[in-house]
């Protein structure tokens, strides 16, 4: 996915994919909110990977290390929200 955000940390931690599932039972508006308020997104970028995930089943969010990963992901599940973690490939 073009213009996806990578967040390299020199630790040798592994890098993950945080990926955005479609999640039918919130509206767009709130997916929307939860990534602008989540993520370090403007609003238009946090309606675009929305509207990404709601028409091809998911979105990739970001790339980071797998802590800072993990905490994003975290945030985003407390709000209801279905994202996952994939390794990349470096």
């Amino acid at each position: 996915v073009a213009n996806h955000r990578t967040y390299r940390h020199h630790g040798g931690a592994q890098d993950m994919h945080v990926i955005l599932h479609d999640t039918p039972a919130r509206t767009q508006s709130f997916v929307t909110d939860c990534l602008r308020h989540a993520l370090p997104v403007s609003a238009p970028n946090a309606y675009r990977l929305m509207l990404i995930a709601h028409h091809a089943g998911r979105s990739l969010l970001m790339t980071a290390h797998r802590e800072l990963a993990e905490m994003y992901r975290d945030r985003l599940a407390g709000h209801g929200l279905h994202v996952t973690l994939e390794p990349t490939l470096n």
